[in-house]
């Protein structure tokens, strides 16, 4: 009998853990207020906390893999990863623009046969318009604002938002 070949072990480099109950009332309670279209699926988001976040995101937006499912141990749709070192750095506040940035990025759309799509979606420039509104520009930056309204901030990056009534006005006769 020969010998058993070597075996190498990649072992991840970061361990994920489940995150607990209340941020997954957390999840639901934005879900309802603001992501209707993730409502039938707002049981298979799983938030995971690694232990450190890359520089350059505190979180990334995944559809979820069946790694990821197993580790849940529930059907999932979508997987949050974030780091736990930039988590516990941020207000509770920004932990609810951060977890609200997330869900911004899942679009679930059903398609006229009842079936379900699922996609990640970019944000708009580098915020979602729905995440400036409802929490400001949350994420820390080292230049300094100036005195401008939060609407005249929202509407400087992303444009003037067109509203029913200015649609009918701007048509012509």
């Amino acid at each position: 009998m020969g010998k058993a070949p070597d075996q190498i072990i990649d072992k991840p480099k970061q361990k994920l853990y489940l995150a607990g109950p209340d941020i997954h009332i957390l999840v639901a309670d934005l879900v309802k207020q603001y992501h209707h279209d993730l409502m039938s699926v707002v049981d298979q988001v799983v938030i995971l906390f690694k232990d450190t976040a890359p520089e350059d995101r505190i979180a990334v937006v995944a559809k979820a893999s069946p790694k990821l499912a197993v580790l849940a141990a529930k059907p999932c749709v979508f997987t949050v990863e974030i780091g736990f070192d930039r988590w516990e750095k941020l207000s509770q506040l920004q932990q609810i623009a951060l977890i609200d940035r997330a869900l911004c990025a899942m679009v679930a759309t059903q398609a006229s046969d009842g079936s379900m799509t699922f996609k990640v979606r970019k944000p708009d420039i580098s915020y979602f318009r729905d995440e400036v509104i409802r929490h400001g520009f949350w994420i820390a930056s080292k230049e300094k604002p100036d005195d401008l309204t939060l609407a005249s901030l929202v509407d400087r990056v992303f444009g003037q938002a067109s509203s029913p009534e200015a649609d009918e006005e701007s048509e012509g006769p």
